[in-house]
């Protein structure tokens, strides 16, 4: 009994603490008006009051449209709070205002979940869409929109009009209405959804590995069972049903409909075995009232297999939720006994029911939108917490006798999980540094001796092997560059860049323009790359005879051309999108004349983000300054004098992102 009660304080102190974190991740509060202002660096909410009109026209895109006459409605929040039974189309739009200077990071927006699906506008432009507003069999309401802002279409002397057209289909849901919307700088948004998705694996192998911990309690002799089975089925159940509402499985399909029907099976099964779990721990029988609860339950969980539109789930949804009614009934009753017969050891599973069983219940308040948007389930977590010192109470006398010998199994064990793991990890060194070499020969050793051209490059992983890249490719009549940077760094960006030098040297030929090049590598790259990873590229071709150039952008820092003539930069500039997003991107192709004395530099961002102690980003003015001073020097000369002059820059030997760049000098 004294180590029940011992370990029942320590996870009281566990619940406070968890109850802390949980209250700490609360939203912001929401802005008054509907104008946002972004920093060049972080995120800002975008939850606040928008404008939103129930109609709809191809016009309410353009900026300068007025929508004055709109009624506003807070973000998030159920649009049919304001059009009841709306079930059709309607427009959101708000102002974002970014900083007034040149060289802008790119930036991001994430949109929450809008019921059902959307297309959102930027400045009049379409920039991404989820789902498909036309085609009512399209799902796509429990998915997080991420957006990216082409640089380009941003005003960074006024207001920038973002415009959300989106389509409902629920019966009692509709708009922009659950999840958090925030805009900022590419870099930070992508570590805001990178933490989010280590959130929700944290959370889905904690009930994993509770699942497994008691189903291995479950084989050994012991009073608690089937408390221990029935609580490893509610665990594991509750993982699958944290898999299908969350954002992860988007990572590796876009399947909609099967999760979404696994979600409220998994939600089923979660709700039967607390419900066998709740007799087991009170030593009770299942009644008729609750196998007539299980057999309706059961029914509500095959219908589902059957109901093709999600507008059909609402009756069976209801009798799942409605269980839960039943089950408060249930604990009511063992906890009035409990208190009666004086069955003090049955207070952590009273305070575990008292804790868990709230969090479910506003998590089914908060799918009517009755409650604020909030992860309320996994507030459950203290409960659980409070059920496990439960078990592991009973556990401790076994666990005594079970010691010394799992000590000494343990320490050969870790002797050989010690001798194993340096074998592995020398493997890894070794595989590694071969992947470098690999990596080494995909690049170019040395350029064509090409009469009147001088070219040299040089790349700098972060670390061993990294996502920059470029290549060329000649033939009788041209040479063309390509120059790519893949988002993240390490083993993941290196494997897409080899899939890109492949996509190039299967596009690649005489008659492929340099926008047809461009989209058939982002093809290829949407085909395998995940939702966090994009590419940036340039591809330039430069005719060997009349020294003609033609080149097109994917989302890259333009190329910069050193002119002799006027002693400055310019920048090679086109609209373009980087790939990765969506198969239909279309990419635009500009041209220009070379000149006896003319520089031609390709770079990737590792250059232009290079930071100094004091936060300081080495930019393209810098960098046009260096081309400028360096423009007597060998291209080889050059690119060895940018690596130092960075070095000095930062202050460090090693850099924070990967660092390319070709030079190609006209002779």
């Amino acid at each position: 009994m004294k180590n029940k009660i011992a370990l029942f304080i320590f996870f009281i102190a566990a619940v406070f603490w968890a109850g802390i974190l949980v209250t700490g991740m609360g939203k912001s509060a929401m802005q008054n008006d509907s104008r946002f202002v972004l920093a060049e660096k972080g995120t800002v909410s975008l939850e606040g009051f928008w404008r939103v009109t129930a109609a709809d026209s191809p016009r309410y895109a353009d900026p300068d449209s007025d929508d004055s006459h709109w009624d506003t409605i807070a973000v998030p929040g159920n649009l049919m709070e304001l059009f009841p039974r709306h079930s059709g189309i309607a427009w959101y739009r708000t102002i974002l205002r970014f900083p007034s200077k040149n060289n802008l990071p790119m930036y991001s927006i994430i949109l929450g979940k809008i019921c059902d699906t959307d297309e959102v506008y930027f400045n009049g432009t379409l920039i991404g869409k989820t789902g498909n507003i036309n085609d009512e069999t399209s799902h796509a309401f429990d998915r997080m929109r991420i957006y990216h802002i082409p640089t380009n279409l941003i005003n960074t002397a006024g207001d920038n009009i973002l415009a959300v057209r989106t389509r409902g289909y629920l019966k009692d849901s509709a708009g922009m209405i659950w999840g958090y919307f925030l805009a900022g700088d590419t870099r930070s948004i992508l570590k805001r959804i990178e933490s989010e998705y280590i959130l929700e694996t944290i959370f889905i192998a904690f009930y994993l590995l509770i699942a497994l911990v008691f189903l291995l309690f479950s084989q050994t002799t012991s009073p608690l069972y089937y408390q221990q089975r029935a609580f490893a089925l509610f665990s594991l159940c509750i993982a699958v049903y944290l898999v299908c509402v969350g954002q992860i499985k988007y990572i590796y399909t876009d399947t909609f409909l099967f999760f979404h029907i696994l979600q409220y099976i998994a939600g089923i099964g979660a709700t039967v075995s607390f419900i066998v779990l709740l007799r087991k721990l009170f030593q009770q029988n299942l009644t008729l009232p609750d196998k007539g609860i299980i057999a309706v339950l059961a029914a509500s969980a095959l219908s589902f297999l059957f109901i093709r539109e999600i507008n059909g789930f609402t009756i069976p949804r209801i009798l799942w939720q409605s269980s839960l009614l039943y089950i408060i009934f249930i604990i009511i009753e063992n906890t009035v006994r409990t208190v009666l017969e004086k069955r003090w050891d049955y207070i952590p599973v009273l305070a575990g029911m008292g804790i868990l069983l709230p969090g479910a219940l506003l998590e089914v308040l908060r799918a009517y939108t009755l409650v604020p948007d909030f992860d309320y389930f996994k507030t459950a977590l203290p409960g659980l917490v409070i059920l496990i010192s439960y078990f592991l109470s009973d556990q401790l006398s076994i666990m005594r006798h079970m010691k010394a010998q799992l000590i000494e199994r343990l320490e050969l064990k870790v002797a050989e999980r010690t001798r194993l793991l340096q074998e592995r990890n020398e493997a890894i060194e070794s595989e590694l540094e071969i992947a470098r070499n690999i990596q080494t020969r995909l690049l170019p050793s040395s350029f064509p001796d090409i009469h009147g051209l001088s070219i040299d490059s040089l790349c700098i992983p972060m670390d061993r092997i990294g996502g920059d890249f470029y290549t060329y490719c000649e033939n009788e009549d041209t040479i063309r560059f390509l120059i790519a940077d893949v988002a993240g760094h390490g083993l993941s960006s290196a494997f897409l860049a080899l899939i890109v030098k492949n996509a190039f040297d299967n596009a690649e030929n005489p008659g492929c323009s340099e926008n047809e090049l461009l989209g058939a590598i982002n093809k290829t790259v949407f085909q395998y790359a995940m939702p966090s990873h994009f590419i940036t590229a340039f591809v330039i071709t430069i005719d060997k005879q009349t020294r003609q150039c033609r080149f097109s952008n994917a989302g890259h820092h333009p190329a910069l051309l050193f002119r002799k003539s006027i002693n400055g930069c310019i920048e090679l500039y086109v609209k373009g999108t980087s790939m990765g997003w969506r198969t239909d991107i279309n990419f635009s192709v500009e041209s220009f004349q070379l000149l006896t004395g003319d520089r031609l530099v390709l770079y990737t961002d590792g250059i232009v983000e290079c930071m100094n102690p004091a936060g300081e980003l080495f930019g393209s003015g810098r960098l046009e300054s260096f081309i400028g001073a360096t423009a007597l020097r060998t291209p080889s000369d050059t690119v060895s004098s940018l690596i130092d002059e960075l070095r000095v820059f930062s202050r460090c030997d090693s850099f924070d992102d990967d660092i390319s760049c070709v030079v190609v000098d006209v002779l």
